[in-house]
């Protein structure tokens, strides 16, 4: 019986849940014992699960301590720990451990390198799952470690990622990563769309052989999923959400790339002619630009409060609850660009049967819904053209539309089988 560990490093999601990347290390490491189960050779070995986490204060107002006991139950029924490892940031915000500088993402993967080279030798063979740029670097600076693989998973890239922190020095970082990644011979970089997968072969130049699937999917027992209705009432009380209008949905962060600065004003001209229809709109700021947060408040200042809820933090559950909700009339994705969207799974998995999608035209949104019956692409991301997509729902004729189509993937399904993948390539 051979000693093997799997390491997952992340920004976000073992102490803290505020993007899109947490929900996915989330829903992994809440997984990860039922993973475990279908992977044929864990079976035949010793599995110890360990989680790096940049050091975040307890005292953030980003500290979650229901996601570090998820982690940390995780961890230890896997016969491992949940580790803080120190970066240059003083842990006051996720903010400050994203960093989004080459300093910032540097020190965090050399404090990951060097906790995985001091236990390198307890083990036979390392699997780490580093996720996003930030712990891209791992590699080069233990190049000759033997028994490591490393799984880079890249949740957002500089040539597609068009925001303040793609600029020249992340693309270097990203050269210079997946270079030292494919000299090693023996690891891999995870997609997570098959437009990811398209970009890493085309732009980036990583062959086929070195790309894992590592699609985007929902664990569905996840406690976010299995919430009582007593959970979704409490949900619309504090949030104040009307019980009395029709309901229109966006979430994700406050930023530039989900598009809501074209969003709020075009909801302002919808809502002259359907004054029936409230707007909920879930933005977490820990992330945010300021100047961009201050824009979108000046937008919605200009909308009646009666007509828009506005929410500045994220919310574990509000999610599935506005999906559920028999008010929902429909969910806008008006993203510039995205990876693969956890929101849209969320939307096509949870929402009712009469709920439309209305969505911009980018690769991965094209992915999910390109052969739905109940999506409306948005041609041009204007005003004007969203504006257009979102009148059309309200003539659309809903009892034509009866059975959901293109259901997201089971994120365990996924990352069992590209771990089967990496273990058939081992001889242990």
């Amino acid at each position: 019986m051979k000693k093997i560990a799997t390491i997952i490093a992340a920004h976000d999601g073992l102490v803290s849940l505020v993007t899109g990347v947490g929900v996915v290390v989330n829903s992994f490491v809440e997984a990860f014992q039922e993973i475990k189960l279908k992977v044929n050779k864990f079976k035949e070995h010793e599995i110890k699960l360990l989680c790096l986490a940049p050091y975040l204060d307890r005292k953030s107002i980003d500290y979650n301590k229901e996601i570090e006991q998820i982690t940390k139950n995780s961890c230890r029924i896997n016969n491992g720990i949940l580790i803080d490892i120190p970066t240059f940031s003083d842990g006051s915000s996720q903010s400050s451990i994203w960093g989004g500088t080459s300093e910032q993402w540097n020190s965090a993967s050399l404090s990951a390198a060097s906790y995985i080279l001091g236990t390198s030798k307890d083990y036979d063979l390392i699997l780490l799952f580093a996720n996003d740029t930030i712990f891209s670097s791992i590699r080069r600076y233990i190049p000759n470690l033997k028994n490591l693989r490393v799984i880079w998973v890249p949740h957002s890239l500089g040539k597609v990622f068009k925001d303040e922190f793609s600029n020249e020095t992340r693309l270097d970082i990203e050269n210079k990563s997946i270079e030292a990644l494919l000299i090693s011979e023996c690891d891999y970089i995870g997609y997570i769309s098959n437009s990811f997968k398209e970009t890493l072969r085309k732009d980036y130049g990583v062959d086929n052989a070195r790309l894992l699937p590592l699609i985007n999917g929902l664990y569905f027992n996840s406690f976010r999923y299995t919430i009582s209705n007593a959970i979704v009432n409490e949900n619309f009380i504090k949030y104040r959400i009307p019980n009395d209008k029709k309901l229109i949905f966006a979430w994700g962060r406050c930023v530039y790339q989900k598009g809501y600065d074209i969003l709020i004003p075009t909801y302002k001209k919808f809502l002259n002619e359907n004054p029936d229809y409230n707007l909920v709109l879930l933005m977490p700021i820990e992330t945010s630009i300021g100047d961009y947060v201050n824009n979108i408040k000046k937008e919605i200042s200009k909308i009646p409060e009666d007509s828009i809820t506005a929410i500045y933090e994220f919310s574990d559950t509000l999610p599935y609850s506005i999906l559920h909700h028999k008010n929902l009339q429909f969910v806008i994705f008006p993203s510039r660009f995205e990876g693969a969207p956890i929101t849209a799974l969320e939307a096509l998995a949870f929402s009712g049967d009469n709920v439309r999608f209305v969505y911009s035209l980018i690769p991965p949104l094209l992915e999910l819904f390109k052969d739905n019956k109940r999506a409306i692409p948005i041609h041009n991301l204007t005003i004007d053209s969203l504006y257009e997509s979102m009148l059309s729902v309200t003539k659309s004729n809903l009892t034509e539309i009866i059975t959901k189509s293109n259901m997201p993937n089971n994120i365990i399904d996924n990352y069992a089988a590209s771990i089967n993948t990496i273990m058939e390539n081992e001889r242990i």
